[in-house]
């Protein structure tokens, strides 16, 4: 255990913390991190992981950027979910990436695992794309990363990395929450009988009818004669709570149930 790990692991630690929190301050800091963890993973001869710092660093940078300025008209970017059709290309990098640096860490390194230090800095660098574009589902990513990182870190005798990489999944699965949740569809306004003129014109099987015929048809469930078409509009609503339809009068102003479908 050297102090130059123990530092990166304590401001790992709270740039994951600030993360959760969804403060801008959680960049920063990983830039600091990252700095820090080159030269701690070049010792362990962990390259592939050393070379993912400075990725991580340009990507840090973006992060920074996006969470202040990337929503709509340069406002602060929302937490959004990952889209469907975006789950193929994100596997595919991350697997293509995989066989990729591993077999170039296995041919021309002494790289102790390199396919699976390969597998987790692909995995890592997707799961870190995610973050910057506030997908939520870039936590449970980050979970199956960290809990294979926890036993290659503690073989390669980086204990604090190790116990950084624990604390991550914690973070994860207790404190991840957003601060700010995602906006959910907003329910309808109630209809209201005034506004159901406004939305409901003229039924269909109204107007084919002759208005002459109509003005004085009697209607079996009206009490009271209805008045002539020409004066008046036929709508629609839904009875609220009792799933039939309510017809309304823009002449009278009342509602005449029980009208058929």
């Amino acid at each position: 255990m050297s102090p130059l790990e123990l530092s990166a692991a304590l401001v790992g630690a709270v740039s994951v913390w600030l993360s959760t929190r969804q403060s801008l301050w959680a960049w920063p800091t990983a830039i600091v991190n990252v700095a820090l963890y080159a030269v701690v993973f070049v010792g362990a001869r962990l390259y592939a992981d050393a070379g993912l710092q400075v990725v991580y660093a340009a990507l840090s940078a973006y992060g920074w950027y996006e969470w202040r300025y990337g929503g709509a008209r340069r406002t602060p970017l929302a937490v959004s979910r990952t889209p469907a059709r975006l789950w193929p290309l994100l596997v595919g990098l991350a697997a293509g990436g995989s066989l990729l640096l591993g077999w170039l860490f296995h041919r021309y390194t002494d790289a102790a695992i390199p396919y699976v230090d390969s597998a987790l800095t692909a995995t890592s660098l997707v799961a870190q794309w995610m973050m910057t574009r506030k997908l939520v589902e870039h936590w449970l990513v980050w979970i199956a990363v960290d809990v294979v990182y926890v036993p290659v870190f503690a073989s390669r005798g980086l204990w604090p990395t190790a116990a950084q990489a624990c604390f991550l999944v914690t973070s994860f699965g207790f404190f991840a929450r957003p601060r700010r949740p995602m906006p959910k569809p907003t329910a309808p306004e109630e209809t209201t009988m005034t506004s159901v003129p406004a939305l409901c014109s003229a039924a269909s099987w109204a107007q084919r009818l002759s208005m002459r015929a109509v003005s004085n048809w009697p209607m079996p469930w009206v009490s009271t004669p209805v008045p002539s078409l020409t004066t008046m509009r036929l709508g629609w609503m839904r009875g609220r709570g009792m799933g039939r339809r309510v017809w309304v009068s823009e002449e009278v102003g009342r509602a005449i149930p029980n009208a058929p479908g």
